[in-house]
């Protein structure tokens, strides 16, 4: 009896859901309605037609990541212990004020809206998720990001811009850095407001990366940004890519540390502001950084998506966006087409917030989209990836989705100051090496046939 009404009720919920799985049949529907799940049509590359439990329905979520499923739960049944656990969650400096109900709420809230989401027939084409930021507060959800826009345009005025030329003007369909092995490991900037100095090394990173042929590819320091650079920057508690980028050129020693010897100190969020950079620790010596677009500069979105993508073809380029709403903090895969409440225009004045490293973008994919590297660590996203659509939301004058056309800068090139053949020689009133070596044999020879003939003159005196 108990098997019968159990296949009743899956029966009725079928019936009731069968209108948003229309493609499905009534088995396939009850058979993912077993599992709290949604049917769909996959079309296999030989046209095959399969009926597929994809995700969870609405009043579920999956307690989980889509390579590590815990199952579709009741969102009832979502507690906040389970969760801390789960995803290894370590709040900010809020941890102390917020009680554990209102923990609660704030988890739920979000698991909600993702399971609403999630659930929207036709499929949505990203899927959102939860992770350990899912539970943050207001203050701890400002903790990870750290972009600090300025009301000042000067702020920037030792920045100069890309000069593009007609050579620029050939784009390919496609760009991948990561592919190309441009790009270092994603980062977790913890609770340090520091995503401006993760942008800017990476951009570092990458020309350095590019100019070597890919033969060196090291992880910069963002920890001597974040200790060093204080000209406007904050540390944690946030600052400009592009002025940090500056700071790499303009500071004392000529250049950057990497991060295995000048390592991530300020996770949790407390600034070191002692600078422990030395001369010894230098490894990575830059060239010309410069602004790609600029928010304080009206120009129309076509121009700024044209600039962005020749940035983009020469390197990784440091943008900055509009984050903090539940589009992007619950992002787990697909193409963001929508930002929701993290629209950003030139309209709403400053909502810029978070930095990030734009490492390609595919001009033959439908939609056609941006491709970013966070610094949320790999546990977010498409392992610590997103894609934005290169779509206009509104307006001529429009920054695109989340404000990704807003803010770009980048370096022309980067060296490695310590081995093969990009070293750069520091600026000394010595000889080059070369010299030295030709002078020293040239003495050496002139020595040679100096004594020769003084021998051989002492050898004739004596016979």
């Amino acid at each position: 009896m108990l098997l019968f009404l159990t296949f009743l009720l899956l029966a009725c919920s079928a019936l009731h859901e069968v209108d948003a799985q229309s493609a499905c049949s009534e088995a396939g529907i009850l058979l993912c309605n077993s599992t709290n799940q949604l049917c769909q049509i996959e079309v296999t590359s030989g046209g095959e037609q399969l009926e597929i439990c994809y995700a969870c329905r609405e009043g579920y979520i999956d307690f989980g990541r889509a390579t590590d499923s815990a199952g579709c739960i009741d969102l009832s049944k979502l507690d906040l212990d389970s969760f801390i656990e789960r995803f290894k969650v370590q709040f900010g400096a809020e941890q102390s004020s917020v009680t554990s109900e209102e923990r609660l709420q704030l988890l739920l809230a979000v698991a909600s809206y993702v399971s609403q989401h999630n659930a929207q027939q036709p499929p949505p084409t990203f899927t959102l998720g939860l992770n350990k930021y899912s539970a943050d507060s207001e203050d701890e959800a400002l903790q990870i990001r750290g972009y600090k826009q300025s009301e000042d345009s000067a702020v920037l005025k030792d920045l100069p811009f890309y000069q593009f030329s007609d050579e620029d003007g050939t784009l390919p369909d496609a760009v991948d850095w990561v592919a190309q092995g441009a790009v270092t490991s994603v980062k977790d900037q913890g609770r340090c407001g520091c995503c401006w100095a993760v942008a800017a090394a990476g951009v570092i990173e990458g020309a350095a990366a590019i100019t070597s042929n890919y033969s060196y590819l090291q992880s910069v320091s963002f920890q001597q940004m974040i200790s060093c650079s204080d000209v406007y920057n904050q540390g944690c508690d946030g600052g400009l890519p592009g002025l940090a980028l500056l700071y790499s050129i303009a500071n004392q020693y000529g250049g950057m540390s990497i991060l295995n010897d000048y390592g991530f100190s300020d996770e949790r969020g407390e600034t070191t502001t002692e600078c422990k950079m030395t001369e010894d620790l230098l490894k990575v010596v830059i060239e010309e950084p410069s602004l790609v677009v600029s928010s304080s500069i009206a120009e129309s979105f076509n121009s700024r998506m044209d600039k962005m993508k020749k940035a983009v073809t020469k390197g990784p380029v440091s943008v900055a966006i509009k984050s903090n709403c539940k589009e992007m903090s619950s992002y787990r895969n697909g193409i963001l087409t929508s930002d929701g409440d993290c629209a950003c225009s030139p309209d709403i004045g400053y909502c810029l917030d978070h930095a990030i490293l734009m490492v390609g973008y595919n001009d033959s994919h439908n939609p056609p989209y941006w491709k970013l590297k966070n610094s949320w660590s790999r546990d977010w996203g498409e392992d610590g990836y997103f894609r934005i659509a290169q779509t206009n939301p509104s307006g001529n004058f429009s920054w695109g989705l989340f404000g990704v056309l807003s803010e770009g800068s980048m370096v022309n090139q980067a060296f490695n100051r310590t081995e093969g053949s990009f070293d750069i020689p520091q600026e000394t009133d010595l000889l080059p090496m070369w010299a030295v070596i030709f002078i020293t044999a040239l003495a050496g020879l002139i020595c040679a046939t100096i004594c020769s003939f003084a021998v051989n003159k002492v050898r004739s005196k004596e016979q």
